[in-house]
């Protein structure tokens, strides 16, 4: 990986940081409220620390596959296979 690949990743990579931090910020403000806030608040901070964590991993994983395909272009422009139409469909 270069160092124009590990840019965007270190960058979502502080994002995801940033938002599970307010989620963890928020999910321990819950425990000091009460009543029906008290539910809300613990839904939130857990959907905000689940979808950092989940777009965290979407983009390693599309950075792993734009890895694997950059090198798989490079073997198929280097392969000496040509198509030829077959005498048999015309």
């Amino acid at each position: 990986m270069n160092t124009n690949q590990a840019k965007p990743l270190k960058m979502i990579k502080n994002v995801t940081v940033i938002f599970w931090l307010f989620g963890m910020a928020l999910f321990l403000y819950g425990f000091t409220e009460s009543g029906i806030r008290q539910d809300y608040t613990f839904a939130v901070s857990l959907s905000i620390m689940v979808s950092a964590i989940l777009t965290l991993g979407f983009c390693v994983f599309i950075q792993m596959m734009e890895e694997v395909s950059g090198k798989n272009r490079q073997v198929r422009s280097q392969s000496s296979f040509v198509y030829k139409k077959s005498q048999q469909i015309v």
